[in-house]
């Protein structure tokens, strides 16, 4: 918790905390996530950002989305997005989309997922699963979870296609600075099962963070797709 004084900007302290902790730290070490340290210092998560963004353009410490904040420059990054939506790439392609298994429900977050959501470890989410269909063959599986006190009357009807289009035409939120990380990854058994290939194989791994609707994050979605989806990018 940092004392606040009269005529000193609350982010400015919040600033010279973090340059104290980061002075003892190797590079590389982690300061925390923005919900562990905001709790920490007693303020906004907004203030919070304020002190970080300008610790990170002096490049003093650098962000890993989902991950936290650590003492150093980092490691050079490109940044792409998604070339269209998972919908309108198949519809592109001359193929078909489909949907199956959509299922919803409220759970507790666990903490990797209180964490990229920004609260509370326990706090109840709504946990939203399908499995997406390219030509009725089984080609990702996804689960989104999602602040449940952004979506109170939220049912699994509502989800008609695509998760994006469900928050622009069902709930009319505006939504921005989304980001998305891809990499490799071993099938879980049950991913495996559900898209009919062999246990630990490879496959594409998509973390979707977005915010809108006055919520930031809004929701985080992990996705798994099969190897026969190409994905396309375009630097931003």
């Amino acid at each position: 918790m940092i004392e606040r004084t009269a005529g000193i900007p609350a982010y400015k302290l919040v600033k010279q905390e973090l340059l104290k902790r980061i002075a003892a730290m190797p590079d590389g070490a982690r300061l925390g996530t923005e919900f562990e340290l905001s709790d920490e210092y007693g303020v906004s998560r907004g203030t919070l950002r304020q002190a970080i963004a300008e610790l990170a353009s002096e490049g003093r410490i650098y962000k890993i989305q989902g991950s936290g904040t650590y003492k150093g420059r980092g490691k050079e990054q490109h940044a792409f997005t998604l070339e269209k939506t998972f919908t309108e790439q198949i519809m592109k392609s001359g193929r078909e989309p489909g949907i199956e298994g959509v299922e919803l429900k409220l759970v507790p977050a666990e903490r990797n997922i209180a964490e990229k959501l920004g609260v509370k470890e326990g706090t109840l989410v709504y946990s939203l699963f399908r499995i997406r269909l390219v030509d009725k063959r089984r080609t990702a599986c996804c689960r989104a979870y999602i602040r449940a006190e952004a979506v109170p009357g939220i049912r699994a009807e509502d989800l008609k296609m695509s998760l994006l289009a469900m928050f622009r035409e069902r709930f009319r939120f505006t939504l921005s600075d989304g980001s998305i990380t891809c990499r490799a990854a071993a099938a879980p058994r049950e991913i495996a099962k559900l898209l009919d290939v062999p246990t630990k194989s490879p496959v594409l791994c998509l973390e979707h963070i977005e915010n809108g609707g006055g919520f930031s994050p809004l929701f985080v979605d992990i996705s798994y797709f099969s190897n026969d989806y190409s994905l396309k990018l375009k630097p931003v």
